[in-house]
Parts: structure tokens; sequence; C-alpha cells
């Protein structure tokens, strides 16, 4: 991949391109050579060269450490090029992930408290400030990329979120307050599961209609469950509000 990666760099050197890039080594531990479920044995490198391959591990005794770490490598291998020819100062460098572990929150209605989503954003234009915890959806890329490019926020997609101003330090507020996740799996009988999962910061409404309380937590497993047939706050209604108006139009938000 990373090969692939530094010609179409290079072809495309003179004009703006972009690249999407899916690293499948961590996914899940399936050994392609012995078939079966087994971390892939990794190539062992000279220093950070990825190219550089002494050798390699033997089969059998890869693990999830090795897989994470060479896949590090690579994208250390990329940064590098793109330092190289000159393209960082005009480059904007994303690490991210589509869902979190299943055990954790991915495929449920009901669990929204366990690992979350990594996003990591890096390039000249962005302000470094370290770690932060804020609400961002994957569709939030669309008006984000858009606002970079100088194509400005498409108003057709209200609900995709421009995080240009943030990034560049503009503006120190983060423009999402809310999210909406649906699972959207359909059964054997075609049936559509559109239990949806309505979210700010410091509250939860899941999909069975539990209420979660998250504002003096540091884990989201620590969030406490309130009883909304007792606690009708304004933003249980406004949570739901929005659950109904997303399910009556037909319109979902994914996280």
């Amino acid at each position: 991949f990373v090969k692939c990666i530094e010609d179409f760099m290079s072809v495309n050197q003179s004009q703006p391109f972009f690249i999407y890039w899916a690293g499948v080594l961590p996914h899940k531990a399936y050994d392609l050579v012995l078939e079966e479920n087994a971390w892939n044995a990794m190539p062992v490198i000279d220093g950070m060269d990825i190219m550089n391959v002494t050798g390699r591990e033997a089969e059998g005794t890869g693990s999830l450490q090795s897989n994470v770490e060479h896949m590090d490598d690579m994208l250390g291998y990329v940064q590098s090029k793109i330092v190289e020819n000159g393209y960082d100062n005009n480059t904007i460098f994303v690490f991210t992930s589509d869902n979190g572990s299943s055990q954790y929150g991915k495929g449920s209605t009901s669990i929204d408290k366990g690992v979350h989503v990594p996003l990591a954003v890096a390039g000249a234009p962005i302000k470094r400030r370290g770690n932060v915890n804020r609400l961002f959806s994957l569709i939030d890329w669309y008006n984000t990329l858009a606002d970079f490019m100088g194509a400005g926020v498409d108003a057709t997609r209200p609900n995709s979120q421009s995080w240009k101003a943030y990034l560049t330090n503009e503006s120190n507020s983060s423009p999402r307050k809310w999210m909406i996740s649906m699972r959207g799996t359909v059964d054997q009988n075609g049936t559509i599961d559109k239990r949806l999962i309505a979210r700010t910061k410091k509250f939860i409404v899941d999909g069975d209609d539990k209420f979660w309380d998250c504002r003096n937590v540091d884990l989201w497993s620590d969030c406490v469950e309130i009883d909304p047939e007792t606690t009708r706050t304004s933003i249980y209604r406004k949570l739901n509000r929005k659950k109904d108006a997303i399910l009556n139009d037909g319109y979902s938000d994914p996280t």
C-alpha cells in the first residue's frame, strides 16, 4: 500500500490530491498463510525504513502489538515522504477509524459508553491542541474538507459540521453539540432495526429509551442511568424529538 501511495503522490504532485488508505492489519486475528485465527506474522525492519526488511516473524508468532506497530511504521513512512517531497505545507493528515470494538458499542443501540473512535489530525494549518474530548461525526468530514478546499460549506448538507475554524484555532468552540446513530441492521425478514442513540457530550438517550447522565465521569462506562419517568428533563425531551424527526424524515446521522 505505501509504495502505491508514494507513487500516487509523485504522479499528482502538481495538483491537489486525496488519498484514502484503509489499514486492515489490526482488524481481525486471521493469518492468511496458516488460514486460521492468528495474527499475521509481521516483517522485521532495519531502523525506520520499512522498505529495508531484514526478516519476518515466525508463522504463528504474530500479535496485535506487532501488527499495530507495523501499521504505525507504515504511517510514519508515508508522513516522511510527505515532508521529503514538500507536501507538508498544504497537506492535512487524518488518522481515524470507522468503529470501536464490538464489545464496547459497535452494532449496539444500548451501549455507547466504551471505546470510542480515535481521531488525530495534523498538518501545517492545524492548531496543536493535545488530547481533547469532543463529539465528532464522520459525516463532518464532508463540509470540513470542502471548507478547507475553499468550496465553503454545503448548505444542502446541514448536519455535516465544518471543523475548519476549530482545527485552525479560529474558534475554540466545537461545532457539533449533539449526534445521532442508528444500528440499521436488517433481520432475515427484511425488517430494519431503527432504534437510535441520541446524545450530547453530557447525556445519552439510547435505543432502549434509557437515559444516561455522563456529566461527572472520566469514563463513559461510569455514566449513571436516570429514570426518565421521574426525570423528564428538557434535554431528554429534546434528544427524543431529534430521534423522532430523523425516523420520520428517513434521514440518519451515522457516528
